[in-house]
């Protein structure tokens, strides 16, 4: 315990001369270094727009772009927001659509399914190595009409329990993107076969019937918990 416990100084806090004769527990940075955060360390954390934070009120929350995933709509439907049993709305600021969500799609599968899995489930190989196991996306209680899309912003930008942040790493359209795909993947869950239209009901079938790893960009048809069908 005394390696896990052990003292320590954040960084620029005040130390006791043991380190630097001026009393600093780390050295400014060298004069001409760019910051890996635009705008510096932490930057992100200083903004008051919801696009960079999530965090919204008053007349700016009504002036967002709302791109909500309704059951049964098609995703990237723009139209009112709905709002979740924590009173926000389930909002956007960037525009959703196919292209949005095959971007979320892209970039869930480099950052996410590490811990959450291709589909959401929380069941990814490092899950099955030991890693902490994150909740299921499908879970009632993150659903659209339960937590709002802000609540996973936030979690991406500044890290939950034993997820890290991912704020120096993922943009934040792109975070945003993510979101939207978690979205799509939540709405499939919800959706029977026979509430599709017969062309997208044979598109299910056939992705069904592919060989694994046929399935575009590495993705994998998604188990219905309703009617047996993969959707």
């Amino acid at each position: 315990m005394d390696m896990q416990d052990q003292p320590r100084y954040e960084y620029y806090e005040a130390g006791d001369k043991k380190f630097f004769p001026d009393g600093a527990s780390s050295r400014a940075n060298v004069e001409g270094t760019v910051p890996r955060q635009p705008g510096g360390a932490g930057a992100y954390r200083d903004r008051e727009d919801y696009f960079n934070t999530g965090k919204a009120s008053g007349a700016q929350a009504g002036a967002l772009v709302r791109a909500t995933l309704p059951s049964g709509a098609t995703p990237g439907a723009t139209g009112a927001a709905a709002t979740t049993a924590t009173g926000e709305a389930d909002q956007f600021p960037v525009q959703i659509d196919k292209a949005a969500l095959e971007r979320g799609r892209e970039r869930f599968q480099i950052y996410c399914t590490a811990c959450h899995g291709m589909t959401g489930e929380g069941d990814g190989m490092i899950v099955r190595r030991g890693y902490q196991k994150p909740p299921s996306f499908y879970d009632d209680r993150l659903q659209e009409n339960r937590t709002p899309a802000s609540h996973f912003f936030d979690v991406i930008t500044n890290g939950w329990g034993a997820m890290p942040d991912y704020a120096a790493q993922i943009p934040a359209e792109d975070r945003w993107k993510i979101i939207a795909y978690v979205r799509a993947l939540q709405l499939s869950r919800r959706l029977k076969l026979d509430e599709l239209s017969p062309d997208e009901q044979n598109k299910v079938r056939t992705a069904a019937q592919a060989p694994a790893g046929e399935h575009g960009e590495g993705g994998t048809p998604l188990q219905s918990q309703r009617g047996g069908e993969q959707h």
